[in-house]
């Protein structure tokens, strides 16, 4: 009965014995956590999932584009690029989708550097996203018929389509028309 309050002085004093106690429980606690969020987050399934939400992202910003006069659609080599990004990330999510299936097929991808390939991927497609962004901001920034209300809009509204007059997200048409 006496054990306890034993164990309890021992952790609480400052002698070697319960640096190295709290240390081991400090050890087996956090190491294990920080483990598995790195599984998580490395995992193909989960970088498969943001690398969908990029790629929507990315054909909502083509798209933006087109309608705005930013892109031509004679822009082949965008058109293009954009395709060979769709078709992968198609691909990527198949497999990824056909693997989900058995739990060694999962980590079979892990270790064998599919989650390398979704890490490229998701590069790819996050640097054509950037480059459309670049050059809506060009286009508004050279573009000399905004008038002078509409370009002391914040970037935040302009990121979404929005002018200082509206607060609607859904808008049919470029606020800078």
């Amino acid at each position: 009965m006496t054990f306890v309050p034993e164990v309890s002085t021992l952790l609480t004093s400052g002698s070697p014995l319960s640096t190295s106690i709290s240390s081991i429980i400090a050890v087996t606690l956090i190491l294990p956590a920080i483990t598995a969020a790195l599984i998580h987050y490395a995992s193909p399934w989960h970088l498969t999932r943001v690398l969908v939400d990029i790629m929507e992202d990315t054909e909502e910003t083509y798209l933006e584009g087109l309608e705005t006069g930013l892109l031509l659609a004679s822009d082949i080599r965008t058109a293009e690029v954009l395709s060979s990004l769709q078709l992968k990330v198609s691909n990527l999510r198949e497999a990824n989708l056909r693997s989900s299936l058995s739990c060694w097929a999962t980590f079979r991808e892990f270790f064998t550097g599919h989650t390398i390939t979704l890490l490229s991927c998701i590069w790819q497609v996050y640097r054509l996203q950037v480059h459309l962004e670049i050059l809506k901001e060009k286009h508004l920034r050279e573009n000399d018929s905004i008038p002078v209300a509409i370009r002391a809009v914040p970037l935040y509204w302009r990121r979404l389509g929005l002018n200082s007059n509206s607060h609607s997200r859904h808008r049919t048409s470029s606020p800078y028309e």
